[in-house]
């Protein structure tokens, strides 16, 4: 038999991607970051970018069998809520959306849109395999911008009990029919390819390209036009008392 086939498909995903991983870790996005020299609007837009990703997820995942279905939902669930949590926080600061950035995440968006269920195994395997990454960086994010709990919820995100989170996630991965494994592994190389794009237009910061987007200030709205002035946009929120990413949702 071949030994390939023997693998899991949490193994197997490993197997093909982890040379990407090592690639995000050297990004100038990530070495900024270390450096403590990272813009806080590179910052701002990799979690809106990541918000229009996961909203994404969440609302096209296919119907699983329970009780794992309602699991592997929960995860995409959770994180957008986390991310929902940081935009809030720095929604009125009305820092603009790198728009190359924003464009590059609805593309995405419209790939997770038509996937097969094989590649939203993978899309999932490299998007959570950022919360080991974020627990990392952690200290790096508290430091450059001089936040605590607030600003900092999505990097944080199941804290001590990350592993746990991680290791419940692939055995459910491992659930899944051997027969989604070729599309998985081309699911997180996409995933993979997508991640490495988007953080290359978030740092270094582009010479123009800078506004406000709808996805940006809220990523289930889609892509239309919206007033420019900071003035009128925060008019508008405090008005309707909301913030620029909407009503938050209840972590489960």
């Amino acid at each position: 038999m071949d030994k390939a086939l023997e693998l899991s498909l949490f193994d197997q995903l490993r197997a093909a991607t982890w040379h990407r991983h090592e690639n995000m870790e050297k990004l100038p996005f990530v070495l900024a970051l270390v450096a403590g020299s990272l813009p806080l609007q590179s910052y701002i837009a990799q979690l809106r970018g990541l918000a229009i990703i996961f909203t994404s997820m969440e609302s096209f995942l296919p119907s699983m069998a329970e009780p794992k279905g309602d699991r592997i939902k929960s995860y995409t669930s959770q994180r957008f809520s986390l991310l929902c949590r940081d935009l809030s926080f720095f929604a009125l600061q009305m820092i603009p959306d790198i728009l190359p950035a924003i464009k590059c995440a609805l593309d995405t968006a419209t790939l997770v849109r038509h996937a097969t269920p094989g590649k939203l195994l993978g899309y999932l395997y490299v998007l959570q395999g950022t919360m080991r990454g974020n627990q990392v960086h952690l200290p790096d994010i508290i430091r450059c911008f001089d936040l605590d709990d607030r600003g900092t919820y999505f990097y944080r995100g199941h804290g001590t009990d990350t592993v746990t989170v991680w290791e419940e996630f692939s055995s459910i991965l491992n659930c899944a029919d051997s027969s989604t494994i070729p599309e998985a592994i081309l699911g997180a190389t996409e995933m993979y390819d997508f991640m490495e794009r988007f953080h290359h237009l978030l740092y270094p910061l582009p010479e123009a390209g800078n506004g406000f987007t709808a996805a940006g200030l809220n990523p289930e709205a889609g892509d239309h036009p919206v007033p420019q002035e900071s003035e009128i946009l925060q008019a508008a929120i405090r008005s309707i008392g909301l913030s620029l990413m909407g009503p938050l949702r209840t972590i489960a």
